[in-house]
């Protein structure tokens, strides 16, 4: 199986495999964003006391294991190609559409992150603009470029993604080049990378959670699997290149950070930028501005992705009546695009963007990020350890299940506030499951034959 080509749906209407190896990667890798860790700093320093590369060492670890999982539900179901669709086949239908259900979460509230941390870091550059103004200014053009159905084309998507890879070689070689000329006098100390007396572990746990928040994007790669021309084994290898990159960019970036400036010395005004304050040390304003801004010019193009794909979601889900087809399995006649769908995921990201801590937003989706890596890692010990009795100890049974208890650990430790909104998600995510099987035939039939799309 190693060596054999991965399968293409056939027909007509198939796709042409021409995607290689380091294709793949990039795109793995820039759909993870290697500027997660800098843009995530300010909220994990201080919740891990100034820890965040040792939760980040955590997340990298768990995921490895996960990408793990993923490599065997890829060789088993290549066009299956999610944490849902590959829930589905391991766990059964019932609980897979659960776990669909909770990365929802991702879908919906991604968008409200990204044009949060876009706003943030524009008012900090044009400070005459405040916050919220930029945040509607954002979500006004991507809800316009979201209806008319503008897509992002690949030229950009591609510029955009070596521009995020030449924007973190700039930012971690101008924090190497503070270090070794000692550019601060607070920083390039040991104990600001470690120091056991001073570590708050439950903080670290929650550094993590955001850390495999970070990773969410290298499963992409495996919606492309029927578009490859490379082998079964080869292509499941992208992914764990695409981690690997992910990992060094996270634990690196952050390291650097800490040992550049001890994070208790950064401003309070300036501390939700951190990145960019330390960018403007390290090089000059007007240097690190011009690069902030079109980082996150770049970005909006990415909210713009973000709101298509999940519009596309929930009206295929309105389209088999997992939710109501007259609202989210409506197209427009003119555009052909998800109306109903792209209104409510524009105006839920800006509500929240303007009136949610852009911490909490992040924390919530890291939510839905680890039940679906926790499914995926059940479904390979259900599937192959339970049904098809293949006793590979490790892979089949170790290493799924560590990762999946050792996630739901780092889960747990979320806050209370979060850990209570998911749950009543998945609450209602049952409650949708039970109502719709009963009263919708069209949901029933898709969710019993393995069509449902989510």
């Amino acid at each position: 199986m190693d060596n054999e080509r991965l399968p293409s749906s056939g027909g007509e209407g198939s796709f042409k495999k021409v995607l290689g190896f380091w294709p793949l990667v990039f795109f793995g890798f820039i759909a993870m964003s290697p500027t997660a860790g800098a843009t995530y700093y300010p909220d994990t320093q201080g919740t891990s006391n100034g820890y965040t590369w040792i939760g980040y060492v955590i997340a990298s670890v768990l995921v490895v294991l996960t990408v793990l999982s993923y490599q065997i539900m890829v060789s088993k179901k290549p066009s299956a190609g999610s944490a849902y669709a590959y829930s589905t086949i391991g766990l059964g239908a019932k609980p897979g559409f659960i776990v669909g259900w909770t990365l929802l979460i991702d879908y919906a509230l991604t968008p409200m992150f990204v044009l949060a941390i876009a706003g943030m870091y524009l008012n900090a550059i044009f400070p005459a603009i405040s916050i919220k103004l930029w945040v509607i200014i954002i979500g006004i053009m991507v809800l316009i470029l979201s209806l008319v159905g503008v897509k992002i084309g690949v030229l950009v998507e591609n510029a955009l993604g070596i521009f995020l890879i030449v924007f973190m070689i700039i930012f971690m070689g101008a924090g190497l080049f503070a270090i070794v000329h000692h550019a601060d006098a607070s920083g390039c100390r040991p104990e600001l990378i470690y120091d056991s007396s001073q570590i708050s572990w439950n903080g670290t746990l929650q550094a993590a959670s955001l850390g495999i928040l970070s990773f969410v994007g290298f499963d992409a790669i495996s919606t492309l699997a029927e578009e490859t021309k490379l082998s079964v084994k080869k292509f499941t290898h992208t992914m764990m290149v695409a981690a690997l990159l992910q990992a060094f960019c996270l634990i690196v970036s952050v390291i650097i950070m800490a040992l550049a400036k001890d994070w208790k010395t950064i401003p309070a005004d300036n501390f939700d930028t951190s990145y960019l304050y330390l960018l403007r040390e390290w090089t000059s304003p007007a240097v690190a501005d011009v690069l902030v801004v079109i980082k996150e010019l770049g970005i909006v193009a990415l909210i713009v992705a973000f709101v298509t794909a999940s519009s596309r979601v929930l009206y295929a889900m309105g389209r088999s009546e997992a939710l109501p087809k007259k609202v989210f399995g409506h197209l427009s006649v003119k555009f052909g695009t998800p109306t109903w769908g792209s209104l409510i995921v524009c105006l839920i990201s800006i509500f929240g963007a303007l009136f949610l801590d852009w911490g909490f937003i992040a924390s919530i989706v890291s939510f839905g990020a680890c039940i679906g890596f926790i499914g995926v890692n059940l479904s390979v010990f259900v599937q192959c350890w339970v049904r098809e009795k293949d006793h590979k100890v490790f892979r089949h049974l170790i290493a799924p299940l560590f990762a999946a208890v050792a996630i739901f650990y780092v889960l747990i430790h979320q806050s209370t506030a979060c850990l209570i909104v998911g749950v009543i998600w998945m609450i209602i995510g049952v409650i949708v499951l039970i109502v719709r099987y009963k009263t919708h035939p069209v949901f029933r039939e898709a969710l019993d034959n393995g069509t449902l799309e989510m």
